[in-house]
């Protein structure tokens, strides 16, 4: 064990232990009491004011995580509901269509004309992409498709032959424009199959725009087979408006196996909250589909918060100082006056009184430091007259020496001539 040294004593002296210097910072020199009372009203007030902005911000943070999550899944579940009514109006177009007598006769007689009208109307009507009608011997009888759109002709082949084969089936097509969501019905006159009509619609931007409501925030993507976003619902169809999405491999992935992830993706050079979630329409391979955060109202209210604590803090400093200059100013300006009177005393005159006008603290020091000066003046007085007094008594004292002194010289005198008399008549003869 390691036992510091103590000094030794000797015997008969008193131990006294090693005094220790405990460290710290002084304000006992080196600033003024204006300076001293003014730190004194600032450092309490920055040490609350930085203790609570991080706790603050932190749970502004976690906040803004949570409703962050809770908001993207309403998103996820308002997107999903959008596309499950956009694949089920799109069936219901497609059934529509192909219990149509007009159509039906036509195809029946092979009516090209009037085929081709019908599809031009419907498409107008229902805002199509793609009509295409043809016959039982697989011959097209009509076609409609909006250009611009591009459309892989295998694909194309691939539904016409489900066609043929009597099916009802809805099938996902990629394109660069975006999804394209096919419905292929057979058309039946009385049961006897007369051929088969394929409706197309595309998920672009404007429809993922529509399903958005036109907001800003969130930001709705639908992802290519090779994770590039196919679709977005920009706000304009302006190309310069366009901004790059770049989503995470791992999440995207994660997504096309079935998993909804909660993970991030880089939106116009920023990395965003985004959920990853898998859809399937139709019968076509699964696909990713992006709902992104651009704003939140937490962190919106953080940036507020930390932008009204600088301008608060500023405020208060601002104001602190100002009024710790007026007090301390007054303080100091009576400390002054009480340092001037002390001065005045110390010289001697006792006559001199400091304003007694407040009632505070310096007032009362005030009126002591008077109460003090007339003691002394008092004691002075007396002192004064005690000394007059003395004076006095020794005047009288040296008049009374000196008469009697007088009285002895002349009583010694009066001996002496007493003596020389006395010495003479012994002289005289008899």
């Amino acid at each position: 064990m390691n036992i510091p040294h103590l000094p030794h004593r000797r015997t008969g002296e008193l131990f006294s232990w090693p005094s220790l210097r405990r460290p710290g910072f002084s304000l006992r020199r080196g600033f003024s009491l204006s300076t001293k009372l003014t730190l004194l009203v600032v450092i309490p007030l920055a040490l609350t004011l930085a203790v609570t902005l991080p706790l603050t911000v932190t749970g502004l943070n976690q906040l803004a995580s949570v409703t962050s999550t809770e908001r993207l899944e309403d998103e996820i579940l308002l997107v999903d509901e959008h596309l499950k009514l956009f694949g089920d109006d799109l069936e219901r177009t497609a059934e529509d269509m192909s219990e149509d007598e007009v159509l039906l006769e036509a195809v029946k007689n092979s009516d090209s004309l009037t085929v081709r009208s019908v599809l031009h109307e419907s498409r107008m009507r229902y805002t199509l992409q793609h009509l295409e009608v043809v016959n039982q011997n697989g011959l097209n009888l009509g076609h409609e498709h909006e250009s611009g759109i591009e459309v892989d002709q295998a694909e194309l082949n691939e539904l016409k032959a489900l066609g043929m084969s009597e099916l009802q089936t809805t099938k996902t097509v990629q394109t660069p424009a975006g999804w394209f969501l096919v419905s292929v019905r057979p058309l039946k006159e009385e049961s006897n199959f007369i051929g088969s009509i394929a409706v197309g619609k595309l998920i672009d931007s404007d429809a993922l725009a529509a399903m958005n409501f036109g907001r800003s925030d969130p930001i709705l993507a639908l992802l290519n087979n090779d994770d590039g976003a196919a679709s977005v619902s920009y706000q304009s169809s302006d190309p310069s408006t366009h901004f790059p999405i770049i989503p995470d491999h791992e999440y995207t992935e994660a997504a096309r196996n079935g998993s909804v992830v909660i993970g991030t993706a880089t939106i116009d050079g920023n990395k965003l909250k985004t959920a990853y979630v898998p859809v399937g329409l139709g019968n076509g391979s699964r696909s990713v589909f992006l709902v992104s955060l651009t704003k939140s109202p937490v962190v919106g209210l953080r940036d507020s918060l930390i932008a009204n604590h600088v301008m608060v803090t500023a405020a208060l400093s601002l104001l602190v100082l100002g009024v710790g200059y007026m007090v301390t100013r007054a303080i100091t300006r009576k400390l002054l006056r009480i340092r001037d009177g002390a001065v005045e005393i110390g010289n001697g005159n006792l006559s001199f009184r400091i304003e007694e006008n407040t009632h505070d603290e310096m007032g009362t020091l005030a009126h002591e430091f008077n109460q003090m000066s007339d003691r002394l003046k008092e004691k002075n007085n007396q002192l004064e007259q005690a000394n007059r007094d003395l004076e006095d008594r020794v005047v009288e004292r040296t008049k009374e020496l000196q008469q009697a002194n007088v009285q002895l010289l002349e009583a010694q005198a009066q001996l002496v001539r007493t003596e020389k008399f006395g010495r003479w008549e012994s002289c005289l003869p008899v």
